[in-house]
């Protein structure tokens, strides 16, 4: 997740409430030159996706993905194929703190 600001450029779609919370909608799309640093974020280079940020804590609250070409992890390690689509949710459990809730 660290990697999202550096893979990805993004745009703001608008404002709008997301399970309770007041959110910025982002749309996020590949950056031209990004270089993976790990085996790990080599996924990133393929998807784009939208994002929904808490407007008080900047916390993610949503973040849906659809991988929009092959992408090969370690070569033989794994393989991501078009129109794979990930979608994760994210919900204070304590004050400063958020954990998944869906994936």
């Amino acid at each position: 997740m660290g990697e999202l600001v550096t893979a990805f450029d993004f745009k703001v779609l608008g404002e709008t409430r997301l399970n309770g919370y007041d959110v910025y909608a982002l749309h996020a799309t590949p950056r031209p030159g990004y270089h993976p640093p790990n085996m790990e974020t080599q996924v990133l280079t393929g998807m784009q996706g939208e994002l929904w940020i808490d407007k008080n804590t900047f916390q993610w609250v949503k973040i849906e993905a659809q991988v929009t070409r092959p992408v090969s992890i370690e070569g033989f390690l794994a393989k991501v194929e078009p129109g794979t689509h990930f979608e994760l949710e994210k919900a204070p459990v304590a004050r400063g703190v958020w954990l998944p809730t869906h994936f």
